[in-house]
């Protein structure tokens, strides 16, 4: 979220130096989802254009119902951020720590997905001074996840918790809607091209699957408006996708890129409409 003009892929290996000292430091990785800029590449293995990358970590946190955090404690969640040298960043409010690698700032950043507190840091039970950004969409993400091994500052491989496609689209699908970045319109239509499920289509099915029985957000609508923003070439989604294409490098001339754009999104969103409604017939 933060960072956005660092974006590239030499930034994305500090970025995953610096989660690799978190993820030292934490026992269970099952309670951790890293969501935002540094998924895309994890989905998109097979894709002769690299993604663009990024200068962050986002972490999505599953926080639960307001009545039931009582019982719960982050408390090593903290710990573990003090014993692998992050700081909270100052005016936070607890969700933002830095790091420094290589000596260069990298920002790790906490989400969560609650119906209370809409747009707020919320502070963790059990820390002093760790909250978690309530940001509406990434909540699938925890239930589709995949876990990966990522370099170390020592060598040895460290696991950590990725989201999957489905999770991610829709949780980058609300970001579309809701904030309208040109790293949003970007990250949305390179992974809806690129990904390694086969595309569009498959991206549109495994988006899908992947929305909760009991949604806290209508994600049908949220999907809808997102490829809306991808009508026509001259729409905002088309525009920031090939902008931040070509200042990643790609070769592709910029009318290509925008028409790839429109086509994929108008798939993605045909794919999800169909198996959504079959799923919604199917549950009654």
């Amino acid at each position: 979220m933060a960072g956005e003009a660092a974006r590239s892929e030499p930034a994305r290996l500090l970025a995953e130096k610096a989660l690799s000292k978190l993820m030292s430091k934490v026992d269970d990785v099952s309670t951790m989802t890293v969501i935002g800029g540094m998924v895309p590449a994890t989905l998109t293995t097979r894709s002769v254009v690299p993604h663009q990358g990024t200068i962050d970590v986002d972490i999505l946190l599953e926080l639960g119902p307001f009545f039931d955090r009582d019982e719960l404690d982050f408390g090593w969640l903290e710990d573990a951020l003090v014993d692998s040298g992050f700081i909270s960043l100052s005016g936070s409010g607890g969700w933002q720590w830095e790091v420094r690698i290589d000596e260069l700032s990298v920002i790790l950043e906490f989400i969560c997905d609650v119906p209370d507190g809409p747009g707020l840091p919320l502070r963790l039970p059990g820390t002093r001074n760790v909250s978690a950004l309530n940001f509406a969409g990434p909540g699938p993400a925890a239930h589709d996840a995949i876990e990966l091994e990522i370099r170390s500052a020592l060598g040895a491989p460290i696991t950590a918790r990725f989201a999957g496609l489905g999770g991610y689209l829709l949780a980058k699908a609300t970001a579309v809607v809701s904030r309208a970045l040109e790293k949003d319109f970007y990250d949305l239509a390179f992974v809806v091209l690129r990904n390694d499920n086969g595309g569009p289509m498959a991206a549109g099915r495994a988006a899908a699957a992947a929305v909760p029985a009991n949604p806290l957000h209508d994600f049908a609508d949220i999907v809808r408006q997102a490829t809306a923003k991808y009508m026509s070439a001259e729409s905002e989604g088309p525009l920031g996708f090939v902008a931040s294409s070509l200042a990643a490098g790609d070769p592709t001339p910029s009318e290509i890129l925008a028409q790839d754009a429109v086509t994929a999104m108008m798939q993605f969103g045909a794919a999800f409409e169909a198996d959504h409604a079959a799923t919604r017939r199917t549950q009654g």
